[in-house]
């Protein structure tokens, strides 16, 4: 007997429950979801331009091709990737672009420190993760 207990109580429970909402004549209100937070998402690559307008920028060179731009940064005893003038040069690069899409509301959400390797010598080549709110 005392094993039906429990499920005599809930059986009460659940009546009760019914009876008051006849009585009281109102529905149970649920409470409605928070709207859905809609994000975008939208990745800058760093694309051969890019890379381009630095190394001119970092060798004053306006002529020579990349091979050799790259042949003239990499003679040192450190790798480009490692030379700070080619550091600074790819972070105002990298901040022009984050400025322009900014204007459209896009803001950098994630930056990865991306290298490409040209000719044999490591070139820095962020990506960065952009997102919005529409």
């Amino acid at each position: 007997m005392s094993d039906r207990r429990p499920l005599l109580l809930t059986s009460l429970a659940l009546l009760v429950g019914v009876a008051v909402g006849a009585v009281s004549g109102r529905r149970a209100q649920a409470t409605p979801p928070p709207p859905l937070s809609v994000i975008e998402y939208k990745l800058l690559a760093w694309e051969r331009a890019d890379m381009i307008a630095v190394l001119r920028k970092v060798t004053g060179d306006d002529v020579s091709s990349v091979r050799e731009m790259v042949r003239k940064l990499g003679t040192g005893t450190i790798e480009p990737v490692d030379n700070p003038k080619l550091q600074r040069a790819v972070d105002a690069r990298l901040q022009e672009k984050l400025a322009k899409v900014g204007v459209d509301g896009w803001e950098a959400f994630w930056i990865r420190k991306t290298t490409r390797v040209v000719q044999g010598h490591v070139l820095p080549a962020p990506a960065v993760l952009l997102k919005r709110r529409p």
